[in-house]
């Protein structure tokens, strides 16, 4: 018996989104870090081993250095309101130490989300390495993720400012007489009006930034081949729901971050002979900020790659032609 030609035809359609519960995967992205603390703390190994680096024989070395000649020159050798010599290339050192951040925070990310996406099911040594054969492409994707609401809002803030520089004296002017120009300027309407422009240019930023956030996740499990498109199709009819989801999370960490600085403080003060000297103040101050954009960064890179692993088909998920 001879099939006939239609028979041996095996359509290939395209892989079809599952539904997603935005609630459901903000409460698993809210446990997600302290449930998976072993490959949050691999997946950082190299970022701060970069990081070390860079303050042991780079800028940030540099930086700290020079900050430190500056103060202990300053009460003797440097006069009285003279301002300090700054080096030729700091600017050069600053603009390198943004990039050795922005790398080891979208290695550290890429690791991450990569784990998230899978499910946590690759093999450490293949998990690390597969990470970094995605760097290149994941960088282009985080900065797309991150940039593009940023450029949302900076180009009518660049605009505003350029109408009010235009318009505001050329003699020079203190900070308050040019806030009291800037009030004269514009009606109360015309400032209600600013308010809400701004505020609607800042709700359109987040929500491209919720539709976006699959992209990373995307990018670091399986390449950018049809990435964009399919992280579109992720997270549409959610952007709503991952808005909110992103904003909570950034106001829960604040909120935990204030908590533990209230506790602080009332354990310290209660005991006012023992506090401590304002330089270890100003480093644990230092590492709770940090410890809290850290907190941030993964639950908002956990949702994109909670979407990721969720949303796509189990056929598309497992496939290695895709997920290679």
């Amino acid at each position: 018996m001879r099939a006939e030609p239609d028979d041996r035809v095996i359509l290939a359609e395209e892989p079809e989104i599952s539904p997603v519960s935005v609630p459901r995967i903000f409460a698993v992205g809210l446990v997600l870090p302290f449930a998976h603390p072993v490959r949050l703390i691999l997946g950082a190994v190299l970022p701060g081993l970069l990081i070390a680096a860079a303050t042991v024989f780079g800028p940030i070395g540099r930086i700290f250095t020079m900050w430190q000649d500056l103060g202990l020159d300053q009460p003797t050798g440097l006069a009285a309101g003279a301002p300090p010599v700054m080096p030729r290339d700091l600017g050069i050192d600053f603009l390198e130490i943004d990039g050795i951040l922005l790398l080891s925070l979208a290695l550290w990310l890429c690791t991450w989300q990569r784990a998230v996406a899978r499910g946590f099911g690759e093999p450490i040594l293949r998990w690390l390495g597969s990470s970094l054969r995605r760097l290149p492409g994941y960088v282009l994707a985080f900065l797309i993720w991150t940039l593009a609401p940023a450029v949302v809002v900076s180009l009518p803030l660049a605009a505003l400012g350029a109408l009010v520089g235009r318009n505001l004296s050329a003699a020079p002017m203190s900070p308050r007489d040019q806030m009291i120009a800037i009030g004269e300027m514009f009606s109360s309407v015309q400032l209600w009006a600013l308010g809400i422009g701004l505020l609607t240019i800042a709700l359109v930023a987040l929500w491209l930034n919720a539709r976006l956030s699959p992209l990373p996740a995307l990018v670091a499990s399986q390449g950018w081949r049809r990435a964009f498109g399919r992280a579109w199709q992720l997270s549409r009819g959610h952007g709503f729901g991952l808005a909110v989801s992103l904003f909570a999370y950034t106001v829960l960490a604040f909120l935990a971050l204030v908590i533990a600085g209230v506790i602080f403080g009332v354990m310290m003060f209660s005991h006012p002979d023992s506090l401590p000297d304002p330089g270890t103040m100003a480093a644990f101050g230092g590492a709770a900020d940090l410890g809290v954009t850290m907190l941030i960064a993964s639950w908002h890179a956990s949702l994109g790659a909670l979407m990721v692993r969720d949303g796509l088909s189990p056929a598309e998920t497992i496939d290695p032609a895709l997920f290679g």
